[in-house]
């Protein structure tokens, strides 16, 4: 899969605000950015205490982290029920900023009037039209659900945050133990555990913990691309 470079991450880069000028006059689409519940903004913060973040990126960092929460509730058969309509709406979402931002472009009163540069109406446009071919075909599965949120997050990290590989590998890994999602941090039975020498305990831990690693790290080279998942979140 091609890896887009940081520029073309900017480029598609939609933040919510930018989401509410491009459709400020345009009732069709609505944009809503939804609050975080405070249950899971509190395991997302126990996580990120220990990285030193600017308040404007923890911020976007806890939003992104708690798109992921609610398909670790899920079960195999739900969230491989849920890929190919989550695809669908995620698509036509982004077919609705296409044709918006065409709209706009051969519309300059309007996006004079919206007070939107042409120049960032032109990139963003043609970012999205150059991902628009890339990664089209989806075959249902109990991970496909968690590929946008994941390579959403994988890339913010990477490129707003500045986080290396094994550390954004590290992030996801405590995320997904403190969502208590699957088998994370709970690869050995306790009572097992309990039996061991304090020696083979840890020996024990630290090879659960990096199986866990393993797995992320996996998610990070399928999912970690930056294709056609440009942030608008």
């Amino acid at each position: 899969m091609t890896k887009a470079p940081l520029d073309d991450w900017k480029e598609a880069s939609l933040s919510p605000e930018e989401l509410s000028q491009i459709f400020s006059d345009s009732p069709e689409f609505k944009y809503e950015r939804r609050e975080i519940e405070d249950s899971i903004l509190e395991k997302i913060t126990s996580v990120l205490k220990d990285y030193h973040l600017d308040e404007d990126v923890r911020n976007k960092i806890e939003y992104l982290s708690s798109n992921l929460y609610p398909y670790t509730k899920l079960d195999d058969v739900e969230r491989k029920n849920l890929s190919k309509t989550n695809f669908l709406e995620y698509r036509t979402r982004i077919e609705n900023i296409e044709t918006r931002l065409k709209s706009l472009l051969g519309n300059p009163d309007l996006y004079r009037h919206l007070k939107i540069d042409r120049d960032f109406i032109s990139k963003k446009l043609n970012a999205i039209i150059r991902f628009q071919n890339i990664d089209k075909k989806h075959r249902a599965g109990t991970m496909e659900p968690l590929e946008i949120p994941l390579n959403v997050l994988f890339n913010s990290l990477k490129y707003d945050v500045g986080m290396k590989k094994h550390t954004i590998i590290n992030y996801v890994y405590e995320l997904c133990v403190s969502f208590e999602f699957g088998n994370f941090g709970r690869r050995s039975d306790d009572s097992d555990i309990q039996t061991l020498s304090d020696k083979e305990k840890r020996k024990q831990l630290n090879a659960d913990k990096r199986e866990d690693i393993d797995v992320v790290e996996k998610w990070y080279d399928r999912y970690g691309y930056s294709s056609i998942q440009f942030i608008f979140i």
